[in-house]
């Protein structure tokens, strides 16, 4: 397949079965995945799927989806280390767990964390740190904290 980017946000008939087949055929070309406003169709078997059939994704988001857990999420991020955008505006179950793995994606270069209230200045600082390449970071709405409590 010589799809490469993909932007499904919004297709609020989409089924999480539908994606992981769509990912499945087209396996490790894909570069730009958007699945934003899916709430409850990206689950941890779509996230799954991302990580292991689409390794060499630049562009990932994930805005306002929160049917995933974190220990999927952190895996995704260390199998998709090309990853230079990601969008993970009010995934507001995310924490520390997931948010400094973030880090293994060195080249990042866009990152929204808009309303991703429990990031901690802790996991900042390994994004900062590793993300040598960051210029466009989108912090929570609320101060940080070192337990990420607002």
């Amino acid at each position: 397949s010589k799809v490469q980017h993909l932007a499904l946000e919004r297709c609020f008939s989409l089924t999480s079965e539908a994606i992981i087949s769509v990912l499945e055929s087209l396996k490790t070309n894909l570069w730009t995945l958007k699945l934003s406003r899916l709430p409850t169709v990206v689950t941890d078997q779509v996230i799954d799927k991302i990580g292991t059939c689409c390794t060499e994704l630049r562009t990932l988001h994930l805005g306002r989806c929160i049917a995933f857990g974190e220990d999927s999420l952190s895996a995704l991020f260390r199998r998709c280390t090309s990853l230079t955008d990601i969008n993970l505006f009010g995934c507001t179950s995310l924490s520390d767990v997931s948010f400094s793995e973030i880090a293994s994606c060195a080249s990042l270069s866009i990152l929204n964390l808009t309303r991703c209230n429990r990031v901690t200045d802790k996991a900042m600082t390994a994004i900062f740190k590793n993300c040598t390449q960051l210029k466009v970071p989108l912090y929570p709405t609320t101060p940080l904290t070192h337990d990420g409590s607002p």
